[in-house]
């Protein structure tokens, strides 16, 4: 979500992000040292890998739910954490999202989604 959407919305605070367009498989690497805090799936993010570092957590969405970490596990800057999940995801009680053909979805596509707030 961006920033201007917040506003309108009057949320208490904001969420800044960006998204990379990466084919399914591509690796997801660690932006900084930190401790992995939750490896779930994340609603419109799809699964997603939370990091705390020292003043920020960073969230990289619509990953591979064959988590590379676990929660607790220490990370450092540039080690490979995840990979981009498919775009099409089975099995996930309460998954309202779904493609154009119907079909479940984790609302990437091809693209991995990068979060980060204070």
């Amino acid at each position: 979500m961006e920033i201007e959407q917040h506003q309108r919305l009057e949320l208490q605070h904001s969420i800044v992000g960006i998204d990379i367009a990466a084919p399914e498989g591509t690796k997801i690497i660690a932006i900084c040292d930190g401790e992995v805090t939750r490896t779930a799936w994340g609603g419109a993010g799809g699964y997603t890998i939370t990091i705390k570092a020292e003043e920020y957590t960073f969230s990289y969405c619509h990953s591979d739910p064959k988590f590379l970490v676990k929660e607790g596990d220490k990370v450092k800057k540039g080690q490979v954490i995840g990979k981009v999940g498919p775009k099409n995801v089975y099995n996930v009680p309460g998954n309202p999202y779904k493609d154009s053909s119907g079909n479940p979805t984790n609302r990437s596509y091809n693209r991995l989604s990068l979060s980060f707030y204070s």
